[in-house]
């Protein structure tokens, strides 16, 4: 089980004092991923491999290592997700997918799927409706033979993906690639022809399109021109006040959700901007992260779980959005809306093609048992 770093005089102190009475009873966390047992292989922890792109906190995150988190880090609150499994290009995608849909639906839970490919539209189809899928969440990582600063959205939506998703009029989870994430001015433009070509699907950029730093927003008000009634944005892991801000003063908070990103958002320190660069520092060791190898001070750090809230609030509170129902929208209203919508429009359409399916009828050719 991932062990939890937790410190009652500090954590604990952060979460009574300033989380607690802030957020609402009820939280939604719009971006986490699960992998059990055998998902990945055992991986060196001290070897940071090419498709890496977080420190490595664990083999496995579970569904009760997702209980624990929620239970020591958000006691008193009612917690769901929105599940997806691991996006390693060395993953067993089928297994993971399984997992997930069992961990989601034996926690008031949903899910999306991670893509197994090449694949028709309607393989695709069946893969979500076989774990009770909301949609998809593709990755960069499982674009095969192009570098990585090369993928570009097309890339990792091939059409199938596009047309099952728009067909299941589902919900589309998006890391942005590329370096330059949302000032990208390829992905801008992929966003914008996405949205229009798939007016069905929810299309949602995660980290606010990985703008975890005020550069990457240079193309924000391009992006916003566009006009796009079916684009959101989740802002998991995104510990910067002033991308909060922006995202606030510039975007219709009802299009805004809460994320974690765990099974990262459990580790302990902060990510920082240095020379426009987002650097991971950590507590504890990780050849992937910047910390304190020396042990000459004490760190005292929270866990970025925490620092994502705290961002978020010091926002809000800057700008006069503290209503309950603004701060209850972002944590859980907004998401499970949209979830709704979603989830609707599955059962109507599964009802409509069974309602449309040839009968067999009774008959020799119908097996009855």
């Amino acid at each position: 089980m991932l062990h939890l770093d937790f410190e009652p005089d500090l954590d604990g102190k952060i979460w009574r004092e300033e989380l607690n009475g802030f957020l609402p009873d009820k939280l939604l966390d719009f971006h986490s991923h699960l992998y059990g047992p055998g998902v990945i292989p055992p991986r060196d922890p001290n070897v940071v491999e090419p498709t890496q792109t977080a420190p490595r906190t664990t083999d496995e995150f579970t569904g009760e290592d997702l209980d624990n988190v929620w239970a020591t880090l958000f006691p008193g609150k009612q917690c769901s997700a929105l599940l997806f499994g691991t996006v390693g290009a060395d993953a067993d995608l089928r297994l993971n997918n399984k997992y997930v849909a069992q961990v989601a639906a034996a926690r008031n839970s949903w899910g999306l799927c991670v893509p197994i490919l090449p694949a028709t539209q309607e393989e695709l189809l069946e893969q979500a409706r076989a774990g009770g899928f909301l949609g998809y969440k593709p990755y960069w990582t499982l674009v095969p033979n192009i570098p990585k600063d090369d993928v570009t959205l097309e890339d990792m939506l091939p059409a199938e993906v596009r047309q099952a998703a728009d067909a299941l009029g589902g919900i589309l989870m998006l890391h942005l690639p590329r370096a330059g994430r949302l000032a990208d001015p390829k992905n801008v433009a992929g966003i914008i022809r996405l949205c229009r070509e798939c007016p069905r699907a929810k299309i949602v950029l995660a980290h606010l399109g990985r703008a975890y730093m005020l550069t990457a927003l240079e193309r924000l008000d391009e992006l916003l021109a566009a006009d796009l009634d079916n684009l959101y944005w989740d802002f998991s892991n995104v510990q910067n006040w002033e991308v909060f801000e922006v995202f606030f003063r510039k975007v219709d908070h009802r299009r805004l959700f809460y994320g974690l990103d765990l099974p990262v958002a459990a580790l302990k320190g902060k990510l920082v901007i240095v020379n426009e660069q987002n650097l991971f520092f950590t507590k504890h060791p990780d050849p992937f992260s910047i910390h304190n190898p020396t042990g000459a001070y004490r760190i005292r750090c929270t866990f970025y779980a925490y620092e994502i809230i705290r961002e978020c609030k010091k926002a809000l509170g800057k700008l006069g959005m503290t209503a309950d129902s603004i701060v209850e929208g972002l944590f859980w209203r907004n998401g499970r809306e949209v979830i709704g919508e979603v989830t609707a429009g599955v059962e109507r359409q599964s009802r409509t093609e069974v309602a449309a399916a040839p009968s067999l009828g009774p008959g020799p050719s119908v097996r009855r048992g």
